[in-house]
């Protein structure tokens, strides 16, 4: 009969069910036309994965080599099967709690790993509902705003100058992270707003912050504190230096 790999390759315009099959040519091809995938070096790994996830292997009789066996996420007798498939929501979710530990924890380069992980496993996620292909989307978005943020925290090692360095925090604030790391972040970007002489800018990132409702918590008192009177500062200095 027909192996299930060529059903999985007739079936599905997936490409983690193109991989399962073992025909990467066409799931490059695929991820090429959908997303726009040029490098797929960072995917190997994935890609093997993936392929391993959609077999298993049962010993024959003594002397005999195992016989290798599809796993299927379908009925296995069905001419539309499709295989299963190992990367899965739940370990993006899980792996998305341990990259926003590592960022509060200042671990920028584990979060940083942890975070493109998730990136480069979100092509390989099958979904199966609307639902699920929405939180796959958001999962995707959050990735990507940490890692640009993470690459601006990195980068500002190796920056002296304290323009440079505000010019880098002001960036830094623009990515959608979670509230309290947005309010560390514009917390950070006022004080070298501040610290320059550059009242007006140092301002704009004191209103924002003030707008943040974790300000107003009783452990952020300090900080309300610091940020109203950057406001009054530009009230009397109202300049840039």
């Amino acid at each position: 009969g027909t192996r299930a790999a060529s059903h999985w390759v007739n079936n599905s315009s997936h490409a983690a069910d193109h991989i399962a099959a073992g025909s990467c040519e066409s799931a490059m091809q695929l991820l090429n036309r959908q997303i726009a995938v040029t490098n797929f070096a960072p995917l190997k790994s994935r890609f093997i994965g993936v392929y391993c996830g959609a077999l298993t292997s049962v010993p024959g009789l003594a002397l005999s080599p195992s016989l290798q066996m599809p796993l299927m996420r379908t009925e296995a007798s069905d001419s539309k099967s499709l295989p299963a498939t190992c990367v899965k929501l739940p370990w993006l979710i899980d792996t998305l709690k341990g990259a926003y530990k590592a960022f509060h924890a200042g671990s920028f380069a584990e979060s940083l790993d942890l975070f493109k992980s998730i990136l480069y496993a979100v092509p390989m996620v099958v979904t199966s509902s609307r639902t699920e292909s929405n939180e796959v989307k958001e999962l995707l978005d959050i990735a990507r705003e940490y890692i640009t943020a993470i690459r601006l925290k990195l980068a500002m090692a190796d920056v002296s100058d304290p323009v440079r360095m505000t010019e880098l925090w002001a960036y830094f604030t623009h990515c959608n992270l979670q509230p309290a790391h947005l309010l560390l972040a514009l917390k950070s970007a006022m004080i070298s707003g501040f610290k320059i002489k550059n009242y007006i800018t140092a301002a704009s990132f004191a209103h924002r912050l003030l707008e943040l409702p974790e300000v107003s918590s009783e452990k952020n008192a300090d900080l309300k504190s610091k940020a109203q009177k950057v406001v009054l500062k530009i009230e009397k200095e109202g300049r840039n230096e």
